[in-house]
């Protein structure tokens, strides 16, 4: 499951993608990437392999405006092309995605879309370019395009014309804003942002949107929407390593601890679970389905 950070501020951006991707590393992935404006230009650094391996390359760059990227290959081998962030044929558009676009190869031939990948994404942000050759609004032009797109999509968007801003858009996929002071974060996770951001809002299907430093405006099918934001948990430490080399191990060991916390919630007199009690006096069996590796 691919991971998704942008970030948008004062302080050094590559910094703070790097410790949203590493953040994002328990969802899997086998290539990481970044986008990022320097001098008003805009780069590309990605390749197949470890968030360490890219950002050893990284250490030079001074931006305070990025998006990045944690791949886990769908359309395509994982391979450096096929690495996000993708870029449209004439490079105005370059976007990080998660999600699966079904009708990409139809979009492919409606727009007569040249890749250099195997990606779907390359294709969405071909369509949002010629969206925006189309009709000179950047916001239009992802209002346009997400209503071609067939499946799911988070996507973080950058154009070579604005370096101030990143732009969104967002259906079923996951996708949350995060407020820091003076920074704004978009990822596809909580803890893309951590203990950086004080409040979050999750972004609703349809909506798409631009975040600067200070300001965030989203809009639903042209027309403006409020965004709800709420105190990020103090709780997220306990997605920390804390020591232990993998999430896995990590995941094993607190087993007893989190039986024991769930206990104590339902033993509570404040407990939210008081239907589920009535709920539970009927159930002879429970069967627990998708564990993955908590099941071991």
């Amino acid at each position: 499951m691919c991971g998704i950070i942008g970030y948008v501020g004062k302080a050094q951006a590559t910094s703070k993608l790097y410790y949203g991707l590493k953040h994002l590393e328990y969802r899997g992935y086998d290539s990481a990437g970044i986008a990022y404006f320097d001098n008003n230009k805009l780069n590309i650094l990605k390749s197949a392999g470890s968030v360490d391996n890219l950002f050893d390359r990284a250490k030079n760059i001074k931006c305070n405006i990025g998006i990045g990227h944690t791949r886990w290959a769908t359309h395509g081998v994982a391979t450096d092309a096929n690495s996000h962030p993708h870029t449209s044929m004439r490079g105005k558009v370059t976007l990080v995605h998660n999600g699966i676009i079904e009708n990409y190869l139809e979009l492919k031939q409606k727009y007569n879309i040249k890749c250099i990948s195997d990606t779907d994404t390359e294709v969405c942000a071909s369509v949002i370019e010629c969206m925006y050759n189309k009709y000179g609004s950047k916001l239009q032009a992802i209002e346009h395009s997400i209503t071609q797109f067939k499946g799911s999509f988070a996507l973080c968007i950058l154009f070579d014309d604005d370096a101030s801003n990143i732009y969104f858009a967002k259906s079923i996929s996951p996708m949350l804003i995060g407020k820091g002071s003076n920074e704004m974060y978009i990822s596809s996770d909580i803890l893309g942002f951590g203990h950086n951001a004080d409040m979050y809002a999750d972004i609703l299907d349809g909506t798409y949107g631009v975040v600067g430093s200070n300001e965030i405006k989203a809009y639903k099918g042209g027309k403006s929407v409020k965004l709800n934001f709420a105190k990020v948990p103090d709780e997220l430490q306990s997605a920390e390593l804390n020591g232990y080399p993998h999430y896995m191990l990590k995941e094993i060991n607190e087993i007893s601890t989190s039986i024991g916390s769930t206990l104590a919630l339902y033993k509570s007199k404040e407990s939210p679970f008081d239907s589920l009690k009535v709920l539970t006096k009927a159930v002879n069996r429970i069967r627990l389905i998708a564990c993955g590796t908590s099941y071991h």
